[in-house]
Parts: structure tokens; C-alpha cells; sequence
């Protein structure tokens, strides 16, 4: 009549690398677009290509958000995953604006 209770199932461990290379990539596109729009803009030529970088840096972090919604999703999921998402999505923006902001200063000074 005693049954033992039900051991419950480890979760899945989020792969490391894929997880870094999520983080990492919109960050460094920022940095990689940021600077060959400086080297554009001191030639002379495509002066408002500098002011275009963070919008198309955030279509690159939509498209890595869905990326980084799988990789997590494989260990959390209804409003955690949500949660995560959001941060994701919000952090990335904060992020890459700053490196932005502050690759300017550092090509224009």
C-alpha cells in the first residue's frame, strides 16, 4: 500500500557553448558594423551610414533571440522562458547601444 514517491527527472543542462556564442555575437557585430562605418564615414563617404549600425544591429538581436529562446528553452519553460526572453532581448539592446556609443568615441577622438 506504500508506494515510494515519484523521483523527479533532472532538467537538461543549457549547452554552455551555443549560450556563449548567443551572448557574445551581438556585441561583437556591433563592434565589427560600428567600425567599418567609421572607416566609411572618415573617407568621406556614406556619412549616415554610422546612425544606421544600431538598426541593424537590432534585427540581429531578434533573430538571436529566437536562437537564445531554443538553447534555454531546453531546461525552462512557461513564464521563466518568457522572462528569460525579455531579459535577453532588453539586455542585448543595453548593451550593444553602449558598445556603440562608445566605439564612437573611440573612432572619433
Amino acid at each position: 500500500m506504500n508506494e515510494d514517491p515519484e523521483i523527479p527527472k533532472l532538467v537538461p543542462p543549457i549547452p554552455r557553448g551555443p549560450l556563449w556564442r548567443v551572448l557574445l555575437a551581438p556585441p561583437l557585430v556591433t563592434v565589427g558594423a560600428n567600425t567599418i562605418a567609421g572607416l566609411a564615414v572618415s573617407r568621406g563617404q556614406l556619412s549616415g551610414l554610422l546612425f544606421e549600425v544600431p538598426i541593424g544591429v537590432f534585427i540581429f538581436i531578434l533573430i538571436f533571440t529566437g536562437r537564445f529562446s531554443e538553447i534555454v528553452g531546453q531546461r525552462y519553460r512557461g513564464p521563466s522562458l518568457t522572462f528569460l526572453n525579455f531579459s535577453y532581448l532588453f539586455g542585448q539592446i543595453i548593451v550593444c547601444l553602449a558598445v556603440w556609443i562608445g566605439s564612437c568615441v573611440v573612432l572619433f577622438s
